[in-house]
Parts: C-alpha cells; sequence; structure tokens
C-alpha cells in the first residue's frame, strides 16, 4: 500500500494541532530552513513491506513541544528531553500510519539525530 503526502501532512497536521492547538503549514521558505537547527527522527515500521518514516523538526518548534509535555518554559528543555520529545512524536506519527497500512505491521524503536543529513542507523 502506498501512503501519500497528502495522508502524511494530514497526520502532521493532526499531531500538529493536538499538541499546540495550530495546523501545519505546507512549504518553508528555503531562507529560514537553512536558518534554523534541525533535528531528525526517524521510525521503521515493519511488516509484509518494510517503511522508515523521517520526520524533521526545527529545534525551537520542538523546545516549545518538549516544555509543553513537561509542564515548563522552552529554555529549561534538556537536550535529552528534545530527543524524548520528537522520539514521542515518531512514535505517534508512525503508529497513525501504521493504521494507514493493510495488514500487520510493527512499529520498530524511534531512532533520533541531533542534527538533519546525519546517518541514521535503523535498528533491525
Amino acid at each position: 500500500m502506498v501512503i501519500t503526502n497528502k495522508q502524511l501532512f494530514e497526520i502532521g497536521d493532526e499531531i500538529w494541532t493536538t499538541m499546540l492547538g495550530s495546523g501545519l503549514v505546507a512549504g518553508a521558505s528555503q531562507r529560514w530552513v537553512e536558518e534554523i537547527v534541525f533535528r531528525t527522527g526517524c521510525i521503521a515500521i515493519d511488516g509484509s513491506e518494510k517503511y522508515a518514516l523521517f520526520i524533521d523538526s526545527a529545534e525551537p518548534l520542538l523546545c516549545q513541544l518538549a516544555a509543553e509535555f513537561l509542564g515548563t518554559f522552552a529554555g529549561l528543555v534538556k537536550d535529552e528531553e528534545l530527543e524524548d520529545t520528537l522520539g514521542e512524536i515518531c512514535n505517534i506519527a508512525g503508529g497513525m500510519v501504521q493504521h494507514e497500512l493493510a495488514g500487520p505491521y510493527q512499529l520498530g524503536l524511534p531512532v533520533i539525530s541531533g542534527c538533519r543529513h546525519r546517518s541514521l542507523t535503523i535498528p533491525e
């Protein structure tokens, strides 16, 4: 089965709306993307076919999400809490993609990179 970009956007929009009270906006400007530090999370979805879901998140947004989870201020969020938050987002999004797939699929453990474009090793 193929998951479309529209379905992935809708999954992301549902997560962001639930967590932050505002939806996603498609397409960031290239200048903005280059000026912001990103973190990347990945989760494997394994079954009759193998999938890997990658999520890039701007670090300031990730700080805001972590602060919401922890009931604190974004400036007080620690590095490992950022990783935990992105891991949880990967779990949620992966579960939503898993639900869209026909057949039995299992989620792997999320893998988090400290920056964009680093190599991620997905455990089998």
